[in-house]
This record gives C-alpha cells, structure tokens and sequence, in this order.
C-alpha cells in the first residue's frame, strides 16, 4: 500500500510538497526557535515521501507517531538508535547547519516489553510516556541538501499543478463539446 501511494506515486510532490518545503524552510529560518505541526498518518507520510525518506524506513505507523526535524549547527553526534540511514552526503565540520530527520513510529507502545514476539506488533506494552527508544534517525541533512531540496519540491509541485490544470481544462472542454 504504501508503495503504490508514496513511493511509486509520480504526483507525490501535490501530497504535503508544499507542506514539506515550509518545514524544511523554516528549519533554516534563524528567527523562529520552534515549529510544532500536527497531522494525521497520510500526511506524515506525504512529508516522509517528499524528503525521500520514506524508503528507508519499513515499519508500520501506529498512533501518534512523530517526525522531529532537529536544527544543529555543526555536525550531530551519532542517534541512540545508531547512525542515520541517510546520511550526511555534503557538508560537515563548520559548513553551515544540519537538519537531523527522526522518526518514533510507535512512541506509546514499550518495545522492550514485548517478551512474546508470536504477538503481533499492536499488542504491546501501552504506556503514558513517550518512548524515545522506538525513534530512528532517518537523515542528516547538510543546509545546502535541503535548500536543493526545497527548490526541487516547489519545482516538482508547481509543474504538477499546472500540468493538473491543463488536463482538468482540456476535460472540461471535452465535456462541453
């Protein structure tokens, strides 16, 4: 399912593009210090879809998952859950900031509980507390990767659209005809 409708989709940038180019623009806004977004799990998915880092990352979304887009201004030390699965291709030392992209996409569920693995997923252990074990780093992103990148998203988005309006035209004028 996922395939079909975020990866092997050729209209994914007209899903959350526009929303992912804000987030990754306001990463590197200095003047604000914190954006807080929330959405349901096709739109997070949409965004995951859009920064290219859905393929990387197999699990399923359980309830409240999160995307935290963390800012640093220098190169990160390594995530808890090891290093990013996209990592950082441009940049480094002293080259600008880098957007650290981390999923959680089971924070109320204790994986460390989960003693009986015949048991699906969905059966875990339920908690109150966010569980910050279950988040994997998909991406370190250099500033100049995600300034290409929202360039790339807008310019995808926008030829879309147009051409979307184009067909939508020439329909119409096939229906009146």
């Amino acid at each position: 399912m996922w395939q079909k409708r975020f990866l092997e989709c050729d209209v994914y940038p007209l899903f959350g593009g526009l929303l992912t180019s804000e987030i990754l623009e306001r990463c590197l806004d200095d003047s604000l210090s914190m954006n807080v977004y929330s959405a349901h799990d096709y739109t997070v998915l949409s965004v995951l879809s859009n920064l290219r880092v859905l393929p990387v990352y197999e699990s399923m979304m359980y309830f409240a998952c999160t995307v935290t887009f963390e800012v640093w201004s220098s190169l990160p030390p390594d995530h808890p859950s090891g290093p990013s699965r996209i990592p950082l291709v441009d940049g480094g030392e002293g080259s600008g900031k880098v957007i650290r992209i981390l999923l959680n996409n089971n924070p109320f569920n204790d994986t460390r509980k989960n003693i009986d693995t015949s048991m699906p997923p969905l059966h875990l252990c339920p908690t109150s507390e966010v569980q910050p074990q279950n988040e994997v780093c998909l991406a370190d992103l250099s500033e100049a990767s995600v300034r290409e990148m929202v360039i790339d998203i807008r310019g995808k988005y926008t030829k879309l659209s147009e051409s979307a309006v184009v067909t939508a035209a020439k329909t119409t004028d096939q229906d009146t005809e």
